[in-house]
């Protein structure tokens, strides 16, 4: 989905912040590790955080940028930025035929995640989840992946004896495929 903003400048500064959620790097390191200019980087830098995108740390004479992961609008960059990673890695679509509802859950839904955080992904289905299909998505991501398989009879019945781990993805919750839950 994105592929095609990874030509733009900006987005690729962007996604550097989305994928090292508490990373702090000045002008020339960023340049640097994305193979851009400084002169570039230091334009995006600038933007992104006089819109409150990134916050910025003076330590001596250099200017170190991070993210600003409480505010909301980053909530969301982060969210949309790892589904469409997600999505993007045929992971959905390698189980979407044998599957009632593929579900984000957890700080990856909330975009409250670090680069600590796994991604938690449930999948109800009556089929068996192949352990690759993980593993490949762990690959793409470069993150680990929790994930969560339950037949529809299970989730039904967890879910109305108000179990505490479903309440909790009832509360925080993307559905990535399928039927709502």
């Amino acid at each position: 989905m994105f592929r095609e903003w990874k030509k733009f400048k900006g987005w690729v500064v962007l996604e550097y912040f989305m994928a090292h959620t508490s990373a702090k790097i000045h002008v020339k390191g960023l340049a640097e590790k994305l193979k851009i200019s400084p002169g570039t980087s230091e334009i995006y830098l600038r933007e992104y955080e006089k819109s409150g995108i990134l916050k910025k740390e003076i330590a001596g004479n250099v200017h170190l940028y991070s993210l600003k992961n409480e505010n909301a609008l980053v909530k969301s960059l982060k969210n949309a930025w790892l589904i469409s990673k997600i999505m993007s890695s045929g992971f959905i679509e390698s189980l979407k035929d044998d599957s009632i509802s593929i579900v984000l859950f957890g700080s990856s839904a909330s975009g409250e995640y670090d680069e600590k955080s796994d991604v938690d992904i449930m999948v109800i289905t009556d089929k068996k989840i192949p352990h690759e299909d993980a593993a490949n998505l762990e690959s793409g991501l470069g993150k680990e992946v929790g994930l969560t398989v339950m037949n529809i009879f299970e989730w039904k019945k967890r879910k109305e004896n108000n179990d505490f781990f479903i309440k909790s993805i009832l509360k925080n919750h993307t559905i990535l495929y399928g039927e709502e839950i």
